[in-house]
């Protein structure tokens, strides 16, 4: 037979969360540097997902600029 467990949080943390949470935090047109596409791609597809609206620019090779947008 198996049990079932009921009210065990479940805690999942990206490697990213610390510029997800930059970019929520951020205000409009206040933007962040980072050296990693990886970076920027997981900023886009959060804020894509939860109706943020962000640009970037790449700055440099290998260095991008995140922006927080209307």
């Amino acid at each position: 037979m198996i049990t079932i467990d009921k009210n065990i949080p479940l805690k999942y943390k990206s490697k990213y969360d610390k510029y997800i949470k930059a970019m929520i935090n951020m205000k409009e047109n206040e933007s962040f540097l980072v050296n990693d596409y990886k970076i920027v791609d997981a900023v886009r597809n959060f804020a894509w997902k939860n109706g943020y609206k962000v640009s970037f620019r790449t700055v440099a090779k290998e260095q991008f600029r995140v922006w927080k947008t209307q």
